[in-house]
């Protein structure tokens, strides 16, 4: 039974690790904090696909 709940935390520990950036560019953006082109900014942070 641990293994099962040692599974389920690390599912929801990864989704709320992958949360934390959108968090963050939400309160840069809601603060006014998000220099210059917004949309490039963000597409040099995510990279080229």
């Amino acid at each position: 039974m641990s293994s099962r709940l040692w599974r389920a935390g690390s599912v929801w520990a990864l989704y709320a690790a992958g949360f934390v950036p959108a968090v963050f560019w939400f309160w840069l953006g809601a603060t006014g904090q998000i220099p210059g082109n917004v949309v490039k900014e963000f597409e040099h942070l995510l990279g080229i696909w």
